[in-house]
């Protein structure tokens, strides 16, 4: 046998013990968020309401409880709003293809930020009813989602039409006041602001393209190595 045949070979028998490493390697992360989001709304999910001392609320935070800043996307008012972004937020964080959690923190702290600045610039109602839940978050992992498809030519169709479908999400969102389907939902999901979806897009946008353009060294030299 010659030498090609026998390197393709061994790449072939290297592959399954490679893939099952980059899984063990690359799955901690998300076991991680999925105990922070069981253990913060513990009391919600054993029937003694949200955890109202971890959600956004300007007046707390001026006032020194500067930990909401970093909570407050973990906080859900039911257990049903706990399930519906929950699940979209892993689904979207692990199918991330970024696997460095470093790099996946950035994201998703880019997409947190987004979420959080555009309805405190927006929407005055943050006063009274103040700000909780992975939605806005979730909405900026579906942009990146998209945008890494654009690097496949498999998948760049499929990515054109996630963000041209999000971007008509949001802009119906954002003339409307009302999220998509509103009326629909199951269950209790607070009252939705439909700024933290448009930010946490916004977020999701210009910290994938801040990392990606070289602003991280790191992500330069992996793609690019």
């Amino acid at each position: 046998m010659d030498r090609i045949g026998q390197l393709r070979i061994d790449s072939i028998e290297r592959r399954p013990a490679d893939g099952m490493a980059a899984c063990r390697r690359y799955t901690w992360d998300g076991w991680l968020w999925l105990g922070a989001l069981l253990l913060v709304n513990s009391g919600l999910l054993l029937g003694r309401g949200p955890a109202a001392a971890l959600a956004f609320d300007p007046g707390k935070v001026a006032a020194g409880e500067w930990w909401r800043l970093l909570s407050w996307t973990l906080v859900h008012v039911s257990p049903y709003h706990l399930l519906l972004d929950g699940s979209a937020f892993l689904l979207l964080y692990l199918g991330l293809e970024e696997k460095q959690a470093g790099r996946k923190l950035l994201l998703v702290a880019a997409s947190a930020l987004g979420a959080l600045l555009l309805p405190v610039l927006m929407d005055g109602r943050l006063r009274q009813v103040g700000l909780c839940g992975l939605s806005g978050v979730a909405h900026g992992l579906a942009v990146i989602s998209a945008l890494e498809m654009l690097h496949h030519r498999s998948q760049k169709t499929l990515g054109r039409l996630l963000l041209g479908g999000l971007a008509l999400k949001l802009a119906w969102e954002l003339g409307s006041g009302q999220v998509l389907l509103q009326g629909l939902h199951l269950g209790d999901i607070g009252l939705p602001i439909v700024a933290t979806h448009v930010g946490g897009a916004l977020g999701g946008l210009l910290g994938y393209a801040g990392l990606k353009s070289g602003l991280n060294p790191l992500w330069r030299r992996r793609r690019h190595g």
